[in-house]
């Protein structure tokens, strides 16, 4: 394990937006197209706004939406599928495929499709708390249904959050795995 430290969030955005650009960019000279797993939050701010400003043949990469809040409605500011629209997918043609917890069938397709191979490059925050994404139920929970973070990983995201807004209490992630970006 590395461990560097920067003088701001920006300078932390910059080194990883770089990183996760050079192994997007090997993943797309090894295979036709590249599998990218995009978390959201207060952590991942400079890096994705660095990131789409990096050389990478974007419309060859796949992009992975990791969790949602259920019967939050897209546009909401809350809405972890706006933030990916806003900061990834209105910038870059990255093909994204984002959760939607309130449609079981694009849920469970879109389960299949992060199950179907390892991600080339996952960016996720590890919560205050030790949260991935809210992969707080035990790895036994079956991931495409509806659950509840923890009471910590809830009071993290309403004090980090940047948009306004309520936050619902029930969540759910893709993949089978408790993280996507781990094997079965």
């Amino acid at each position: 394990m590395q461990t560097l430290i920067v003088d701001s969030p920006a300078a932390v955005g910059q080194y990883a937006g770089a990183q996760a650009a050079a192994l997007l960019n090997e993943a797309l000279y090894r295979a036709e197209r590249a599998r990218l797993l995009l978390a959201t939050g207060q952590s991942q701010l400079e890096l994705l706004q660095d990131l789409v400003r990096r050389p990478v043949e974007w419309a060859r990469v796949d992009a992975f939406h990791l969790d949602e809040y259920v019967g939050l409605d897209p546009s909401h500011p809350a809405s972890f599928r706006r933030y990916l629209r806003e900061l990834v997918a209105d910038i870059v043609p990255v093909a994204m495929h984002y959760v939607d917890p309130d449609s079981p069938d694009r849920l469970a397709r879109l389960s299949a499709l992060v199950d179907e191979a390892p991600m080339d490059v996952a960016l996720v925050g590890i919560g205050e708390n030790g949260h991935i994404a809210f992969n707080d139920p035990p790895p036994t929970s079956p991931p495409r249904r509806p659950t509840s973070p923890s009471s910590s990983t809830r009071a993290a995201v309403r004090s980090r959050s940047t948009r306004a807004g309520s936050h619902p209490s029930r969540t759910c992630r893709s993949g089978r795995s408790p993280c996507p970006c781990a094997p079965s």
